[in-house]
């Protein structure tokens, strides 16, 4: 995968046409539109379903109108959808936490650069003084 579950969730959002969205984020991650699919329907989108699995857009008076066999994952077992205040809260804090990884990946990265080159100075050294 070459992007996040929320950078997926965002812009399938964002998409003008999310039905074309599928097949343009599955292209660009390398996976089939069923990953993606599954991907946006465990983060509690409703993703239009045909019988083939493939997502369904009808347009009905000029707007696109969403149809789909798939429901949000239940709470605790029962058949009660999550609230969409609780939704809207964790995909918040998603959010938060995808900056911050960004932050801690670029800040790793920094910090393996630095090792790599105390390390080859270390190694330079230690040959000079023939340890």
């Amino acid at each position: 995968m070459e992007m996040t579950e929320f950078e997926i969730v965002r812009s399938y959002k964002e998409a003008k046409y999310p039905k074309e969205q599928i097949k343009i984020l599955a292209d660009i991650n390398l996976c089939p539109p069923k990953q993606i699919i599954d991907i946006l329907t465990d983060n509690g989108l409703d993703v239009p379903q045909n019988k083939s699995g493939r997502p369904k857009v009808v347009r009905a008076d000029d707007t696109i109108t969403r149809h789909s066999t798939s429901r949000r994952k239940a709470v605790g077992g029962n058949n009660n959808p999550i609230p969409d205040s609780v939704v809207r809260f964790a995909t918040s804090r998603m959010e938060e936490l995808d900056a911050r990884m960004q932050t801690l990946k670029k800040q790793e990265l920094e910090i393996k650069t630095e090792i790599d080159k105390i390390i080859d100075e270390y190694t330079q050294i230690a040959k000079f003084l023939g340890l």
